[in-house]
């Protein structure tokens, strides 16, 4: 396929697939006028600053500044290029895409399209081998007891990878797959010492992953005898990133806001959980969260309980994966499983009932679950325990924005170390001034959403970057703007990185054309579409009277565009004059003085 992508097609896409739907598979938007607000999908923050513009098709975060159109997001949350995004949008809205002589071929599949191929013919062949191969029974003998019933094998698709070297390379190759697709695929490694493949997942059984479009992405593999390791996830490709993904996100409806989700640590706890009638629950591919995980669990729900395994590798994923969710601005209470257990034991003992009563429902909120954590940690019979504990924990409640969440636990503590409340108010309050002046250190770059659309904007007084941006974003919006902007101003008027968009908007305004964003978005480059929405967002609702806007900055532009061509004139004048060139000194200096003329009429 050319890398010029037809403009038809272009169209076609920004016609089908709407920017707001894409944004929204991994960030919880909430409408705000005509606009969405979220949390950056691209930097960590507190308070929502990314704004989508459905009409326009266009995002633009006022934190890290990040913005674009359609593709660009999809460019910059997938890492691809301009062609690969074109190349996924399309395949999600069921657009053909030409080859390379430009006809429609849609029997060519692309990379990440025979991909998803070679992985479902994988997963094909797990399953077909754990119901055929002679040694799938001893597979079925582990899943039986397992107390897995045979439809929720079917239904989460459960397979088998038999032992040996190259079961599912040659099944694949004789399929017609590549040895290095099948190693693109993260199925199989390459000999160090041969052009040989071997498959990754031998002797395991096989627990597909899917995405949340119900297309198969990877695989979790766990041994069937002893060994290690005991799990094993399909390695990073194109495909698959187990840190931006879920075991199970496949179950829950993507468009489903739920009252809570429940974070487990391993598959058959997820697996155990569904069975048991608790549709609600996500396994994590790993020992803790990762930032993005817990991004996207804001796009289902305002509550996590996290239910990892009650060991110390499962205390300490609970703590860090709490603090992330808290980050992305998530409620999180942390189930606290009997000692020894996991879900999944817990599960096939007692039901998916009484998980839901005795583990679930009793979740301890964060700060809770820290008092009993610290009371196991510090010997509270001594004063330097109690001291210890007292200042461990009030570093944890400053970072609380709820004084009856923290009258709450300070009354509580008091009662349990027996020491006035007065005494961790004190320390409560230390830890506050600590914790104010990191938010602010951290975020005093991020502008608040509301302040910048609230502000009423002297254009005379402002920096030369606000008067080019206002410029550019009146003349987008009206042609007749458009053409006074050319009439009234030149290139050297702007920056170089502005100047690279007039290149493109001058013929328009030229020719009194009006300009439709999703109709000329494929004449500009990810970085100059990121520029024009940071234009348009940032200034569309702090602009009072347009008229005067208009004139105040073109008057701005001029008056520092004669400021800059003085101070060469001075500089000339300088040289010139050091040289004893008389005729040429008289020359700048009735150029320096039609100027300071027209600086004085500007003025």
């Amino acid at each position: 396929m050319a890398a010029r992508i037809p403009e038809h097609i272009i169209d076609e896409i920004n016609s089908r697939v709407r920017l707001v739907d894409i944004v929204g598979e991994t960030v919880q938007l909430k409408r705000q006028g005509n606009r969405y607000l979220g949390l950056c999908p691209f930097h960590q923050e507190k308070t929502p600053s990314f704004t989508v513009d459905p009409e326009r098709q266009l995002f633009y975060c006022f934190g890290c500044q990040a913005g674009g159109n359609l593709f660009g997001y999809v460019q910059k949350r997938e890492n691809v290029n301009f062609v690969e995004a074109v190349k996924i949008l399309a395949e999600q809205a069921g657009i053909p895409l030409p080859d390379q002589r430009g006809h429609v071929d849609e029997g060519r599949l692309h990379k990440r399209q025979q991909l998803f191929d070679l992985i479902e013919a994988a997963k094909d062949f797990f399953s077909y081998q754990l119901k055929n191969h002679p040694q799938g029974k001893y597979a079925r003998q582990y899943l039986i007891k397992r107390q897995l019933a045979e439809d929720t094998i079917a239904s989460f698709a459960v397979g088998y990878a038999p032992a040996g070297w190259r079961n599912l390379s040659e099944h694949l190759i004789k399929a017609g797959y590549s040895p290095d697709l099948i190693v693109e695929a993260g199925l199989a490694v390459k000999s160090q010492d041969s052009e040989d493949i071997f498959d990754v997942f031998r002797e395991r059984i096989i627990l597909p992953i899917l995405d949340q479009r119900k297309r198969t992405i990877g695989f979790g593999g766990r041994l069937l005898y002893d060994g290690q390791p005991k799990y094993l996830n399909s390695p990073q490709t194109i495909l698959f990133d187990k840190s931006k993904t879920f075991y199970g996100l496949d179950k829950l409806n993507r468009y489903q806001q739920l009252p809570y989700i429940i974070i487990f640590e391993g598959y058959f706890d997820l697996i155990s959980a569904w069975q048991g009638g608790i549709h609600n629950g996500l396994a994590s591919l790993g020992t803790a969260l990762s930032f993005d995980q817990s991004r996207m669990l804001k796009r289902f729900t305002d509550r996590v309980v996290l239910c990892y395994d009650a060991d110390q590798a499962g205390e300490r994923a609970t703590q860090r994966s709490m603090q992330l969710l808290r980050q992305v601005g998530l409620k999180v209470d942390i189930a606290m499983m009997p000692p020894g257990q996991d879900p999944d034991d817990f599960i096939r003992n007692h039901g998916g009932q009484a998980f839901l009563e005795q583990v679930i429902e009793p979740a301890l909120p964060m700060y809770g679950y820290f008092m009993h954590v610290l009371q196991k940690k510090h010997n509270l019979q001594s004063i330097e325990g109690k001291s210890a504990f007292v200042r461990e924990y009030a570093t944890l409640l400053a970072e609380s924005d709820s004084p009856v969440e923290i009258d709450g636990y300070v009354r509580e503590l008091a009662g349990l170390l027996d020491i006035t409340e007065n005494a961790i108010y004190r320390e409560i309050q230390k830890e506050q001034r600590v914790y104010r002046r990191q938010v602010q250190k951290k975020e005093g770059t991020s502008a608040p959403i509301d302040e910048i659309k609230g502000s009423n904007i002297d254009y005379t007084a402002e920096g030369l970057n606000k008067a080019q941006e206002i410029v550019i974003y009146l003349a987008l919006h009206d042609t007749s703007y458009g053409s006074k902007l050319t009439d009234d101003l030149k290139f050297e008027h702007f920056d170089h990185r502005y100047q690279v968009l007039l290149e493109k908007l001058w013929p328009f305004w030229q020719g009194n054309q009006s300009i439709q964003m999703d109709k000329i978005s494929n004449l500009f480059d990810h970085a100059e579409l990121s520029l024009l929405a940071e234009i348009i967002l940032k200034n569309e609702d702090s602009i009072g009277d347009p008229d005067k806007a208009l004139y105040d900055c073109i008057e701005h532009l001029k008056v520092n565009n004669y400021k800059n061509e003085l101070k060469k004139l001075v500089s000339l004048f300088e040289q010139v004059n050091e040289q004893g060139d008389l005729n040429a000194a008289t020359d700048v200096l009735k150029q320096i003085q039609e100027l300071q003329r027209k600086l004085g009429r500007q003025r």
